[in-house]
């Protein structure tokens, strides 16, 4: 799928303009009424934490990926997630980008 080409975006561009006015526990809160089969589907019990919270939403496609380690990781807690954000910071400064910000 190429989301650059927005004739062909399997969600048009109108809808993706009004998701935006949301934020995420809202856009979930109304998904279980509107399909309440879906509760508790994908339920987490740990908070979700944003870490970026002064940006605005957005609202997009994304590439998403597992990454698993090879060995146990050394670091815990807060000082694994700034290994894994001083990660993607490079990986940014390197020219990757997503499929998010490519669009």
């Amino acid at each position: 799928m190429n989301v650059t080409d927005v004739a062909n975006a399997p969600v048009p561009q109108s809808v993706l303009d009004a998701l935006k006015r949301y934020d995420t526990p809202t856009i979930c809160n109304a998904m279980e009424i509107v399909a309440p089969e879906r509760r508790l589907y994908g339920f987490t019990v740990r908070p979700l934490v944003c870490p970026f919270p002064d940006l605005p939403p957005i609202v997009g496609y994304a590439r998403t990926a597992t990454i698993r380690a090879a060995q146990t990781p050394h670091l815990q807690g807060a000082a694994s997630r700034g290994v894994c954000l001083v990660f993607l910071q490079v990986l940014t400064a390197n020219g990757w980008r997503s499929a998010a910000a490519a669009g």
